[in-house]
């Protein structure tokens, strides 16, 4: 199995991505850690965490380069 697939595998089902997600809260730097919470919303379908104060979001990617893909911090764009 490809890393690609293995990565795709891991977050199969909704309580996968979301303890995937959970799990990269852990790294980020203190000022973004506290915006996120272990039952902040999850977009299962862009497979992605929203923060508490909806600015940010920690998006799941697979590019094909981990067995588990990638969690980026992301800044979302308001049009308010």
């Amino acid at each position: 199995m490809s890393l690609y697939e293995q990565a795709e595998k891991s977050v199969d089902t909704p309580a996968k991505l979301r303890h995937r997600l959970n799990m990269s809260r852990t790294v980020l730097v203190e000022e973004y850690r506290h915006l996120f919470h272990k039952d902040c919303i999850v977009d299962f379908t862009d497979q992605r965490m929203f923060s508490t104060d909806g600015k940010w979001a920690l998006q799941w990617e697979n590019a094909g380069k981990t067995s588990i893909g990638s969690v980026y911090l992301v800044k979302l764009h308001t049009f308010l």
